[in-house]
């Protein structure tokens, strides 16, 4: 079978396959300086030396697992790229990031996850962003801080501080990396990082136009007025307190009221770092003042500032010289916008209706319509691809054939699967068992710790030319997390031992198929 007769994007992924199985190095299992951003162009990731690549095959499983890629990737070809409905062009992960592509970006995708270290819920976590192929988590652990005195700082305060901490202190390097903050300890990935970008990209764009229709350019531009920090609005408030900015409802494009959240921030870094400076410095004034404080009310109060701050500019004419001043100190303009449509995040509450989602079935021999399912769901990789194959069982198994938890009211399947505290606690467990991925959790873990550095996830922009963006994992150790004194913590060890290990969390509750803990299937 001659290479030249395959489909460019299939020819790339074989040769790029090729050429990691030449590699003699084993797997290297500690971590990466990620202060070094891949170069743009110059030096891309394919293109790095194979030290640095993780690959863990010996010559003789190389060549096995290489004849089984190749068959599976001539199985992913039968899935070709094409064009969602507004945003991005999704791509079987691995399949085109050639050296010197010149319509071609790099970047990292950074996870923030600000949560208590090793607990069951942080590996459910863990575990439904593996499968996914998620990059492995920042974990920012803002438990039980103290100031200079001793005493023991506000836990809302020390939270805000830890990620602006993170965003503070990263390389300049990393200040258009996208970032994705997930601050509610009880979420799941439900869809693929392609998903999740497109619609981010999706939602931006549809900002910036209603912006366009709301001020001239001389203001937008004077005013710095532009879509940079997603938030989340919910249907209802998540805040713990009643009364203020705590609770303020601000009206959905369909009248409806909804509430922001902190739940979900995503931003490139120097933006997201803009914003939680004042979250913090909100936090600081509002304790000073002896008011109560949670982190709800404190981005609705800067949402609300930012609105007003608006509301007083011109909509026509002249605008006056101070809007310039630009000084992220004296920002008074954040960029921030609501998530007012469902489509990335869904939040299970006490307040929530009982019949406001559902879990559903696409599958047409069901009795579904072909068209029933979201186009950049069906047309991103499918549920088990992996690179190195999939059991022939289920392996095969597209979108259609698994279910989802969808939004009722929004019409839409979310992105992340959120719960927030004060929810029925039987979710935690009815909920997570209805995930897409159970019982075949443990061999996609094991797939996804063989994987070797690829991008998490690539798309073509085409509101920037159709470039071809990718986006890569901030660092090369997997399973696990890293912690922001850039230490990495792995899931587990040959001997179960590990963050998500035995005598640390509860692996049936994780993986669900009485086996118990993980181990580390590699040499």
């Amino acid at each position: 079978m001659r290479l030249l007769s395959f489909p460019p994007a299939l020819r790339e992924a074989v040769e790029l396959q090729r050429q990691r199985l030449q590699s003699k190095r084993l797997y290297y299992s500690g971590s990466e300086d990620t202060d070094q951003l891949l170069p743009n162009e110059k030096e891309p990731p394919a293109n790095l030396p194979q030290h640095r690549l993780l690959n863990h095959q010996s010559k003789r499983t190389g060549i096995i697992l290489f004849i089984v890629g190749l068959l599976l990737m001539i199985l992913a070809a039968s899935y070709p790229a094409k064009r969602i409905s507004s945003t991005a062009e999704i791509h079987i992960p691995g399949a085109r990031y050639c050296p010197g592509q010149p319509t071609a970006e790099d970047h990292y995708l950074q996870i923030i996850l600000p949560t208590q270290l090793n607990t069951t819920e942080s590996c459910k976590t863990l575990l439904t962003g593996a499968v996914l192929n998620y990059p492995s988590p920042w974990v920012v652990n803002w438990q039980e801080k103290h100031d200079e005195q001793g005493n023991v700082v506000d836990p809302t305060l020390a939270k805000l501080e830890s990620i602006f901490n993170l965003l503070k202190n990263k390389s300049p390097k990393h200040e258009n990396d996208t970032a994705v903050v997930l601050a509610n300890p009880y979420v799941w990935f439900q869809l693929r990082p392609e998903v999740l970008l497109s619609r981010y990209w999706d939602l931006q764009h549809a900002e910036a136009q209603s912006l366009k229709k709301t001020y001239d350019g001389t203001t937008l531009r004077m005013g710095s007025i532009k879509p940079k920090v997603l938030i989340t609005a919910q249907n209802a408030c998540q805040s713990m307190r009643s009364e203020g900015s705590g609770c303020i409802a601000f009206q959905a494009p369909d009248k409806s009221p909804r509430y922001i959240s902190h739940f979900l921030v995503i931003g490139k870094f120097s933006d997201l770092r803009i914003i939680y400076r004042h979250a913090v410095a909100r936090a600081r004034a509002a304790l000073a003042a002896n008011e109560a404080i949670d982190e709800h009310s404190i981005f609705a109060h800067l949402y609300s500032q930012q609105e007003s701050h608006r509301k007083s500019l011109p909509k026509r004419g002249a605008v006056d010289q101070e809007l310039d001043h630009d000084h992220e100190t004296y920002r008074k303009d954040f960029g921030l916008y609501p998530d007012f449509s469902g489509s990335l995040s869904y939040t299970e509450s006490a307040n929530s209706l009982s019949d406001e989602a559902t879990w559903v079935h696409h599958d047409p021999l069901k009795g579904a319509s072909k068209n029933s399912l979201a186009k950049d769901i069906s047309r991103s990789p499918p549920p088990f691809w992996t690179i190195y194959g999939s059991n022939s069982k289920w392996g095969s198994r597209a979108w259609t054939s698994v279910p989802f938890l969808m939004n009722k009211s929004a019409n839409k399947i979310p992105v992340l699967i959120q719960r927030a505290a004060d929810a029925d606690p039987s979710f935690a467990s009815v909920w997570y068992e209805k995930l897409w991925f159970h019982p075949h959790g443990r061999e996609l873990l094991d797939h996804y710790a063989f994987t070797s550095y690829v991008p998490s996830a690539i798309l073509k922009d085409k509101w920037k030319g159709d470039k071809e963006m990718r986006f890569w994992p901030p660092f090369f150790a997997k399973p696990g997390f890293e912690t922001d004194d850039n230490t990495f913590h792995k899931w587990a060890n040959k001997q179960g031992e590990g963050i998500c290990g035995k005598d640390v969390a509860d692996s049936e509750q994780i993986f669900l198929d009485g086996r118990g803990e993980w181990l580390d299937p590699r040499p």
